[in-house]
């Protein structure tokens, strides 16, 4: 048997070698778990341009962070002076307590930079790479003090009852909230642990931010979070706080006692929910197809969280529970960042407020749906007519993940959160029962109204008159 051998490649060979392993050697970058504070990617705001000016357009007053800092000389300049003003307040109250507490210390303010300069190295990996490409160390340290310091104080200041503090007028004061609660402009929390003196009452400031002023005016209420659940920043502590399952009220301690730190968010082991195939088509359209197979939608105000939903089917009715929800003019701001936020490559979570608005997408149709939402208390309508706040809801869901691929999936079936997903098959398992909505029905059709069960008895009482004075008429 004649010996086969290899033939030597040809130059054009190596060549094209060479050119296929060029071709291929590109490596996605790694994929990290850590959520980062970064640009929002492209593919998102391509999916519904009308959102760019809610989370990829600049500040409309004030920026903070790297992303928008470069627009402070040009667009952004009476912010750039109130952040400036509330950077040196900040430390001027900190000068004042260091030298209370300790007379032979040196400069306080002095002391703070040197630890924030000496932690920019930890601190740029929690920025993308792209925007803080063109900071050397000094640049960056220079503006995460200021800007840290200035968010430290606006947290701990803000108050809509008295915005004067802060040197604003009222519109100005929901401006910049507008603007500090943009994905864009974020802030990490260990830069905020790291500037913050009195660390224990973090969690306050926040609370605080996010209610305007509400521990500002009651100074014994105490906040907590425990390590494990730490958010990254002010935008995931607001995505936290509204879609925890714990209660939100405040801690009863002393700061001695602080170690019992209380976690509002709870990590728990997924369970696999059985799906069968009839299961994953979802068959009622809005809140009046529910209202007319006897689901009546009511308000859950024993906790305020948007997780807390559940849903109850009687004999001949339904029940579904939703927390409360307030649609003003900054919802559109606060929902599409968070929905942003979940949806980023670096951030691992379990599409909580995703889930949440797909939902809520699946209830809500157009302007009747909203005024049955409105009527049974649910919903707070403070943004303009039904219609407008029909259509927030409507573009909301379409920037969603189970919005991308056909709901025949269990993650499709709603959302990816398994919560959302047993009240859904609860909800069809009862819309399906002929026997529950053939009796619904005949209320809604027959029985809709006083008057009409009012004439039915009447009807059935003169008949049974009848009935019997036949009988003595005939055995008479």
């Amino acid at each position: 048997m004649a010996e086969i051998r290899e033939e030597p490649l040809q130059p054009q060979d190596e060549d094209l070698n060479a050119r296929l392993a060029r071709m291929l050697e590109f490596r996605l970058p790694h994929l990290t778990l850590n959520p980062r504070i970064q640009k929002v990617p492209r593919f998102l705001w391509r999916r519904n341009p009308k959102f760019v000016d809610y989370y990829c357009s600049p500040p409309q007053m004030i920026s903070f962070g790297p992303i928008h800092h470069h627009l402070e000389v040009t667009n952004l300049k009476l912010g750039h002076q109130l952040k400036t003003s509330w950077a040196n307040r900040y430390l001027e109250k900190i000068k004042m307590q260091k030298e209370a507490q300790y007379e032979n210390e040196n400069n306080p303010i002095v002391s703070l930079y040197a630890t924030v300069e000496s932690s920019v190295a930890r601190m740029r990996k929690l920025f993308s790479q792209d925007v803080i490409r063109n900071y050397d160390d000094r640049k960056l340290a220079d503006m995460l003090l200021v800007d840290g310091c200035a968010l430290l104080f606006f947290m701990d200041t803000v108050d809509e009852k008295d915005p004067e503090s802060l040197n604003l007028k009222l519109n100005q004061l929901m401006y910049v909230w507008t603007d500090i609660i943009l994905l864009e402009n974020q802030l990490p929390m260990e830069l905020l642990e790291l500037l913050c003196h009195e660390r224990w009452l973090l969690p306050n400031l926040f609370y605080n931010f996010l209610f305007m002023g509400l521990t500002r005016r009651d100074r014994d209420s105490i906040f907590t979070w425990s390590n494990d659940c730490k958010p990254a920043h002010l935008l995931d502590y607001i995505r936290l706080f509204h879609t925890s399952s714990l209660s939100s009220s405040p801690v009863d301690v002393k700061p001695s006692l602080l170690d019992r730190s209380v976690c509002f968010c709870t990590r728990k082991k997924k369970k696999t929910l059985p799906l069968r195939q009839k299961d994953l088509w979802h068959r009622y359209k809005n809140i009046r197809d529910l209202k007319n197979v006897g689901i009546r939608v009511e308000a859950n105000t024993s906790e305020w969280k948007w997780s807390n939903i559940s849903f109850t089917s009687k004999w001949f009715s339904g029940q579904l529970m939703l927390p409360g929800i307030v649609v003003d003019n900054v919802a559109p701001y606060l929902y599409v960042n968070m929905i942003a936020y979940e949806m980023l490559p670096s951030s691992n979570n379990n599409f909580q407020c995703c889930s949440y608005f797909f939902l809520m997408d699946s209830l809500i149709d157009d302007a009747e749906d909203v005024k049955e939402l409105r009527l049974a208390g649910v919903l707070q309508n403070l943004l303009g007519s039904d219609e407008d706040v029909a259509k927030l809801f409507n573009a909301l869901g379409y920037l969603l993940p189970a919005k991308m691929f056909n709901c025949t999936t269990r993650n499709g079936a709603l959302a990816y959160n398994d919560k959302y997903i047993k009240i859904k098959q609860q909800i069809d398992k009862h819309y399906t029962n002929k026997w529950k909505t053939w009796r619904a029905q005949l209320h809604t059709t027959y029985f809709n109204n006083p008057w009409s069960i009012i004439a039915f008895l009447a009807a059935v009482l003169a008949l049974f008159l009848t009935c019997v004075q036949t009988w003595y008429a005939v055995f008479s």
